[in-house]
């Protein structure tokens, strides 16, 4: 009878190990069809197929900071490179790959893109790049991971630019706060034109930058405390235009970009 009981306990408690692992199992997303992380603080949409950053909402204050494009919205861009020959291409070059959505134990959300295999240049399998966006259950800041493995032959990675957000920030809507050269910072108010730096440097000394519009704030900055190189560019959008906002990684003939252990990007 005691073998009968200790045989159905450890049945019950394999079951229950099976119940949790499945709970916080990735579940896929269908990539033909818009795509929503959110939580009682913020929302982001990302557009079916391609992926790109549609949608940046404020929940608290009911505002959305992403305006509609003439075309696609962009999610990354990767920059391949051969002596003086640069070629680029977007999330928006080939349907997202694969996308799931995950609850961690610790409340966060994570959602995975990835864009696999990819050909290019007459190559098969010549990129790989995977989009990763963890959100907490309680704040309103997000952490935004890019991996890109460059399996091509012929062409060298020369860089990857991850977000790029275009339909935002909008003309004369946003003072926007940056870092600069021994005056701590600068606050440029209704920025209405275009403004970039490269870090690090006496440009953009500090890996952030801040958008304010009317208490309705958006805060991006990058955890790299290898100080890699970054360029910082802000392209004010008055219209329909696809301008966009980067944070670009520089890195010259490397076949991948994985960040450094503790490497992050808040948006």
């Amino acid at each position: 009878m005691s073998t009968m009981k200790n045989r159905i306990n450890r049945s019950v408690v394999l079951a229950f190990l099976l119940q949790v692992q499945l709970l916080f199992a990735q579940t896929p997303v269908d990539v033909s069809d818009h795509f929503i992380l959110k939580n009682d603080k913020v929302s982001f949409e990302f557009e079916a197929v391609n992926m790109g950053l549609s949608s940046m909402k404020d929940l608290t204050a009911g505002h959305e900071h992403i305006n509609s494009v003439d075309g696609k919205h962009l999610l990354w861009e990767v920059a391949f490179a051969k002596g003086r020959q640069i070629y680029t291409i977007t999330n928006n070059y080939k349907p997202c790959s694969y996308a799931s959505v995950e609850k961690l134990p610790n409340g966060i959300t994570r959602a995975v893109m990835e864009w696999n295999r990819l050909r290019w240049w007459e190559e098969d399998d010549a990129v790989s790049v995977t989009v990763i966006v963890e959100l907490p259950k309680d704040e309103g800041i997000a952490q935004w991971r890019i991996f890109v493995e460059n399996n091509s032959d012929y062409w060298g990675l020369w860089s990857v630019l991850f977000p790029i957000v275009n339909g935002f920030p909008e003309s004369g809507k946003y003072d926007i706060a940056r870092p600069s050269f021994a005056r701590g910072g600068e606050l440029i108010t209704g920025c209405d034109q275009k403004i970039s730096g490269r870090y690090p440097g006496s440009t953009w000394p500090m890996q952030m930058v801040s958008f304010d519009a009317g208490g309705k704030s958006v805060y991006l900055a990058g955890m790299d405390g290898t100080a890699r190189a970054k360029d910082f560019v802000i392209e004010p959008v008055e219209g329909l235009e696809s301008q966009r906002y980067p944070i670009i990684f520089m890195g010259r003939r490397h076949r991948k970009f994985d960040p450094e252990p503790g490497e992050r990007l808040y948006i």
